[in-house]
């Protein structure tokens, strides 16, 4: 097992992490734009790593990850799931810092919402979004992926099931992206993340319908935008930097759903958030104590050579439906259906439509402290 509980012996009653450390900064701005090399130099060192410049242990590898995602008791995200404690002290709980049963009341109306049903039942509206969206590009435009189709296609789709007002859904994903700074480490990014969010938080109040409809609301605006804007761009990102892909899912569109599972694999939108261990625990060799504050590395683990061979490989073959992007366990993504089926639906409406995505310019990355995608990256489309 990665993850045991510490029994009552002399290894249990130490007071300090004692295994493996780093001086790996990951929040440096070339770790932003390119975090891969620096996930897998923590992946060697060990399944936990101690972060001398942060002060918190960080999984790297799948096993651990899943496992402590998985275990919510011991794992706890009611401290907040930022890295600054300052900043998780200060924000409204909301769906991401509680636990259970709190967790569990707080997302039931909106689990039955975006459940896989009511979501396949919304498929015409979003294929009809979708269609809209690229239709310049169709057209034989040259287009942003970001700014262009993914974040008006997830913003649009956004405004009409949760019924906000275009003055809101036209500027909710650059608020979004900035909101999400919030979770990195303290500094002057990090704060102005904290500005956006409580700018989103008014407006979700100004939004929603009644008070009961205000969580609903801001669950919709965030965290589900952002996220998905950059899992839509970087698929086509993907398949235009892998052309060959692409015409193996023309050829069978019934990979749909593997290739869009394929492309967060690959570039999981979420960099990490954290949790705080509440009792001690023994990851691989490593004694977490109580108080633990836990970086929880999405795009590491679903890079972990251990889980997925070849990991840094494009392959719309692969089973990689385990990632764990949307997270995993009780506070797994809650809007996980309704993101996959929007980059299912783009696909399904490119698919017939295009030969070849063309890139013009070499991609943009972010330097979002929490989102990992594009920032900027023009493609126009070979008909086909």
């Amino acid at each position: 097992m990665p993850i045991t509980p510490v029994p009552d012996t002399p290894h249990g009653s130490g007071t300090g992490f004692d295994g493996p450390r780093s001086a790996i900064d990951l929040w440096s701005p070339e770790a932003l734009t390119d975090p891969f090399p620096h996930y897998a130099a923590l992946r060697e060192l060990g399944p936990a790593v101690w972060l001398d410049r942060y002060e918190v242990v960080v999984l790297p590898r799948f096993a651990e990850v899943r496992a402590a995602l998985a275990d919510w008791k011991r794992f706890s995200s009611a401290a907040g799931v930022g890295l600054d404690p300052k900043t998780n002290a200060e924000i409204p709980p909301g769906v991401l810092g509680i636990d259970p049963p709190e967790h569990t009341a707080a997302r039931h109306g909106l689990t039955r919402e975006l459940s896989p049903g009511r979501v396949a039942a919304e498929q015409e509206r979003l294929g009809r979004i979708a269609a809209d969206v690229v239709a310049p590009l169709l057209a034989g435009e040259k287009l942003d992926v970001v700014t262009d189709i993914a974040a008006p296609y997830v913003s649009a789709v956004i405004g009409e099931l949760a019924g906000l007002p275009a003055e809101v859904t036209d500027g909710l994903a650059p608020l979004a992206a900035r909101a999400f700074n919030l979770f990195g480490p303290a500094g002057e990014v990090q704060r102005d993340g904290l500005i956006a969010f409580e700018q989103l938080v008014g407006q979700a109040i100004a939004s929603a319908a009644g008070p009961e409809e205000i969580e609903r609301t801001a669950t919709y605006m965030f965290p589900g935008v952002d996220t998905t804007v950059a899992a839509v761009a970087t698929t086509l990102y993907l398949f235009a930097r892998h052309p060959e892909q692409w015409t193996l899912l023309r050829n069978d569109p019934s990979l749909i759903p593997a290739a869009g599972a394929e492309a967060l694999r690959l570039h999981s939108p979420v960099r990490h958030f954290t949790r705080l261990t509440t009792e001690p625990v023994v990851v691989g060799d490593s004694f977490l104590p109580v108080g633990t504050r836990v970086l929880i590395l999405y795009g590491s683990a679903n890079r972990d050579e251990r889980r997925f061979p070849d990991p840094a490989r494009f392959d719309i073959t692969r089973l990689a439906h385990q990632h764990l992007a949307y997270g995993h366990g009780v506070h797994r993504c809650v809007g996980a259906n309704l993101a996959q089926r929007e980059i299912d639906t783009l696909l399904e409406v490119l698919v017939p439509r295009v030969r070849a995505i063309q890139l013009h310019n070499e991609p943009a990355w972010s330097s979002n402290l929490t989102i990992h995608g594009l920032s900027s990256l023009t493609v126009s489309a070979a008909r086909a």
